[in-house]
């Protein structure tokens, strides 16, 4: 059923909504049915959890994928925001890269359940339509953006001077690990999880005496 700040909404305020209020709060019933049920869900499941006759929820969406690539579209969209936004304060690349994963962890966890259901949506190879082209363009401003903060990282003298792409997909690639354990085994706090990632990239997971004959091996770029 509908519900606002943790209580159901009546049929009067909820015909007052407009319309992207309105669709909101349908993606927000798809995105628990679909935890529920998967790709399984019918659009009458749908306008049954949001409180919506069938025909209404029609005059928003399209059909059952037209909701599910919005979905997807627009967990892009916020997470490629994320990436964009400046802290208030000019900081160092530490705590620049922990201030930028801590606001995707507070996404996450805020909003766990329509998160959850975008990423389950997200598609995995280019299918040429326009939903399609949307979420290229949210993945592509967030790699750009975390390709930036990996160069801004080698500029500060953090990262060593190998390729800023190479980071980036290293990171990434671990930052994705530790979302899907806890889109698994969670809820749980994300934070810390972060705190112990961003400590092994920045550190490594060898012990001193193995990087460092590690590192002497290594070619120098």
């Amino acid at each position: 059923m509908t519900y606002t700040n943790g209580k159901k909404m009546t049929q009067p305020t909820r015909q007052r909504l407009g319309r992207s209020e309105a669709r909101e709060m349908i993606l927000e019933a798809a995105a628990r049915v679909f935890n529920q049920k998967g790709r399984a869900l019918t659009v009458e499941d749908i306008a049954q959890e949001a409180d919506y006759s069938t025909s209404a929820l029609y005059k928003h969406f399209s059909n059952k994928e037209d909701i599910l690539h919005t979905l997807w579209v627009q967990v892009g969209e916020r997470m490629a925001e994320i990436f964009q936004s400046e802290p208030p304060v000019e900081l160092h690349f530490t705590k620049r890269l922990k201030w930028t994963f801590y606001g995707m962890a507070k996404m996450a966890e805020d909003t766990r359940e329509f998160f959850l259901a975008g990423m389950a949506n997200t598609p995995m190879g280019a299918v040429g339509c326009e939903m399609e082209s949307a979420y290229m363009d949210h993945y592509r401003t967030m790699r750009s953006s975390m390709i930036a903060l990996m160069q801004r990282g080698i500029d500060e003298g953090v990262l060593r001077p190998n390729p800023a792409e190479l980071y980036s997909m290293a990171l990434g690639g671990h930052l994705h690990s530790v979302v899907m354990h806890w889109a698994i085994h969670g809820p749980y706090p994300l934070k810390p999880k972060i705190d112990q990632l961003l400590e092994i990239f920045l550190t490594g997971a060898a012990c001193e005496e193995v990087r460092s004959s590690i590192l002497a091996q290594s070619p120098r770029p």
